[in-house]
């Protein structure tokens, strides 16, 4: 039971650190939009920072998909050493004890109704879509910045 223990421990502090990364990529994202907002005659500048906010995105996008096979990882493990000891519980006659992670199971349920296309069942598909939404926005603000020039001729001209 040690084993399954330290599983479902490792589980639950993988998640919260998959949670607490999560936060410090989005006020770095935060704080790339509030700096590119100040850029309105500098597009060089604007630019750059759009590379980094994409660089930032893909970097975001990394760590939730490792994270993601973490927390994985370790909740099968769990559920692993749980079947393991229900199977020698039955094997030696013990009494059978109600499967924990059931609970996860039933959480994991899909939901009978879905309102939007791209909706998912957990929240880390959803923090996912919003790494890729933020990476599309500095991607979008590049090529307007962009195409701005070529109405502003003025913007390419100022120094950095």
């Amino acid at each position: 039971m040690e084993e399954y223990r330290l599983a479902i421990e490792l589980s639950e502090k993988e998640s919260d650190r998959y949670w607490n990364r999560s936060n410090v990529i989005l006020l770095v994202q935060g704080a790339l939009a509030t700096v590119v907002s100040a850029q309105t005659d500098h597009l060089i500048r604007t630019l750059l920072i759009c590379l980094l906010g994409i660089y930032v995105s893909l970097l975001w996008l990394g760590v939730l998909y490792k994270g993601k096979l973490y927390v994985s990882r370790w909740a099968h493990a769990a559920k692993r050493v749980e079947q393991e000891e229900l199977e020698r519980r039955i094997r030696d006659g013990e009494p059978i004890i109600y499967p924990i992670l059931r609970y996860y199971e039933e959480a994991r349920k899909i939901e009978p109704i879905r309102k939007l296309p791209h909706y998912s069942r957990n929240t880390t598909s959803l923090m996912m879509w919003l790494a890729r939404g933020v990476m599309l926005y500095w991607v979008a603000l590049a090529a307007i910045r962009i195409g701005e020039c070529f109405f502003d001729e003025r913007l390419i001209f100022v120094s950095i």
